[in-house]
């Protein structure tokens, strides 16, 4: 069963907005409404993460979560 929650800052507020599907902690940032769909279909169904949606850290690499970065 989905789950919409809203939550506080995670340290990555300037990234927002913030979409995390949960159990995979896949995180997406700078989220647009037109993202919905692509994220439902791909992420929540298939539980395939969309790239152009992953943070990119400080060597330009796309990570699937905050965790990740560290």
């Amino acid at each position: 069963m989905a789950q919409v929650k809203t939550t506080g800052c995670n340290g990555f507020c300037e990234n927002g907005p913030i979409f995390k599907v949960m159990p995979d902690n896949i995180t997406y940032y700078k989220v647009k409404p037109k993202d919905a769909k692509e994220i439902v279909e791909k992420t929540v169904a298939a539980g395939e993460p969309v790239s152009r949606l992953l943070y990119k850290n400080e060597v330009r690499e796309r990570v699937r979560s905050q965790d990740e970065n560290y």
